[in-house]
């Protein structure tokens, strides 16, 4: 783990200190006004997906344990530098979050993917699966898309304003009386929050540490192994050789038609919808720990992992001939959409099927049956490798309580019960991860065979597993509704559909992203400079690699126009 600069930690100790000694001005009652309905973008509207207002609050606002702060505190705090409040509408806009209004189901006005979890607000899905399209003047909600919200820097950011607001500061006053109400009189509480706060600073700096040194993810994206590697692996274990840096960063992907397929992650290294979800969680600040006997234990609460899951799956996917899509973007070309038809089936269709058309795997024992998806090898797709280099290279040293906990399946698994050799990452985490279903399972008595059970697991058969032959490459999946989820390729290196349909030597090496305004003609996002979200994409950095995926590439223009006309119609 890369340590906290010298300087740094001193700064962090001198105001701990300070923190601990502050004594607070008067205060009056904390404010419980909504956080965030000042600025939110008026006239979006929601493109026809299968999802009702009461689903949509469901799924925005569900909590899946994470827990990112104290809610009151996330209310309460300022931007750095600033009088904004950081939970603004306005705010969280300029950092790519989608907004909405305030309503039954969010009766603070929070963005999509913010959930609060009794006295603590965290991240859920559709925190980073929640998409947006602009088109002259016009706003459409995409549920379940690649959102483009720079989650780096909003972690920056509010390790940067929780450091502005440590005492003695007039805005740590002014926060402790929202905080604490009459509470902030008292010298004692107010100092226990100040030092509170210096605890989550310092906290946050250590998560942000691996970050420093890394190519930025930047708008819509994140290095999805580093984070959850780090966050479950090295600091809710307190082993900081186990963190490492991020330069893998991957846009998170649409979730429409994922549970159809026969594998849900990028590289078809899992099957299990259920596994995947509690490594998603644990991974974006949810608690986890090991007893003292050295048994996972962790507050990721499954039931509402199934209950997002049956809701993604009843997503469909947003399509440009389906209102209100159809009456704001440009009327597809039926003769060109057909002529591309034809195109897809001799140049895309072996790789990408199709959700209605299959191909099928058998019925498994629940009688479902999944689309099958291949994974192109490494050395054919030819596209960054950094992802799946990282998930199937990466090592990492075990606690060794838990090394003691597992005893014969650990030696096993790795050939030997020293903690000080280090073992793959990935196979650990997947241990834990279920140790972890495990545990929820024999706590609330849930046999495997009952009907609790297969819900839980999404009716897929466990145990399903690939060699790492098999998975060193990339998933290729069916593409509808594709039109509405650049940038493209699993790093987001490619701009637009038109750039993908090109050889690599004559895509854009550099280009902007974070904006949401729709390029009808190339197929992907435009994104003004200026935008307070607006990232410079290099495409020769590490991590950034725009290369691979070389097909159709050979295709003359008008037939390359006619793909287009297809994909723009799935």
């Amino acid at each position: 783990m890369c340590p906290l600069g010298a300087h740094s930690s001193m700064q962090r100790a001198h105001r701990f200190l300070a923190a601990v000694i502050s004594i607070t001005a008067a205060g009056c009652t904390p404010e419980d006004a909504t956080v965030g309905n000042d600025a939110v973008e008026s006239g979006t509207q929601y493109a026809d997906q299968g999802w009702t207002p009461e689903n949509r609050g469901d799924m925005y606002y569900a909590t899946q344990g994470s827990q990112l702060l104290p809610f009151r505190w996330f209310k309460a705090l300022r931007v750095a530098g600033s009088d904004e409040r950081f939970a603004s509408a306005a705010h969280m806009a300029k950092l790519g979050f989608a907004t909405e209004p305030v309503s039954g189901e969010n009766p603070d006005g929070l963005p999509p993917g913010f959930a609060v979890d009794g006295d603590s607000i965290g991240l859920t899905c559709t925190a980073c699966h929640t998409g947006q399209v602009r088109y002259r003047g016009a706003t459409v909600r995409i549920d379940g898309g690649s959102s483009l919200v720079n989650l780096m820097e909003f972690q920056k950011r509010l390790v940067a304003s929780l450091d502005a607001t440590l005492p003695p500061s007039a805005r740590f006053d002014a926060f402790a009386k929202e905080v604490l109400g009459d509470k902030s009189r008292d010298p004692i509480e107010s100092a226990r929050l100040g030092a509170d706060i210096a605890k989550v600073v310092l906290q946050m700096e250590m998560r942000l540490a691996p970050s420093r040194d890394a190519v930025e993810a930047g708008a819509g994206r994140i290095d999805g192994v580093g984070q959850a590697t780090n966050e479950t692996l090295c600091l809710e274990f307190g082993i900081p050789e186990n963190c490492a840096p991020y330069h893998a960063p991957t846009n998170p992907g649409f979730l429409w038609g994922l549970g159809d397929l026969s594998w849900v992650q990028s590289n078809g290294s899992v099957h299990g919808a259920l596994p995947r979800n509690v490594g998603e969680a644990l991974g974006v600040f949810t608690p986890h720990e090991l007893t003292p006997d050295g048994k996972p234990s962790s507050q990721v609460p499954l039931f509402n992992l199934a209950a997002l899951e049956e809701g993604f799956e009843q997503l469909r996917a947003p399509s440009w001939n389906a209102e209100p899509l159809r009456s704001i973007l440009p009327e597809l070309d039926g003769d060109a959409v057909a002529r591309g038809k034809t195109i897809f089936q001799a140049e895309c269709a072996s790789c990408h099927a199709s959700r209605s058309e299959g191909p099928f795997t058998e019925p498994n024992a629940f009688g479902k049956r999944f689309v099958t998806v291949p994974v192109t090898p490494l050395e054919e797709i030819g596209t960054d490798p950094g992802f799946v280099l990282d998930l199937l290279g990466g090592t990492a040293l075990p606690p060794p309580a838990y090394v003691t906990f597992k005893g014969s399946t650990y030696l096993e698994k790795f050939g030997t019960t020293d903690p000080k050799v280090p073992v793959p990452s990935a196979v650990l985490r997947a241990m834990i991860i279920g140790d972890v279903i495990a545990a929820f399972l024999a706590q609330n008595q849930i046999a495997p065979g009952s009907p609790e059970y297969a819900r839980l697991f999404a009716y897929r058969e466990t145990g399903v597993v690939r060699p790492p032959a098999e998975v060193r490459g990339y998933r290729a999946q069916p593409l509808e509704g594709i039109a509405f989820t650049g940038p493209f390729l699993h790093n987001g290196s490619v701009r637009t559909l038109a750039d993908l349909l090109l050889p690599a030597s004559q895509r854009e090496p550099t280009f902007y992203v974070g904006g949401t305004e729709l390029d009808p003609e190339r197929v992907g996002f435009v994104t003004d400079p200026s935008e307070p979200n607006a990232y410079f994409f290099d495409t020769t950095l590490e991590g950034n690699h725009n290369s691979g995926h070389e097909y159709g590439t050979t295709l003359d223009d008008a037939k390359r126009r006619d793909l287009l006309a297809y994909l723009k119609s799935l």
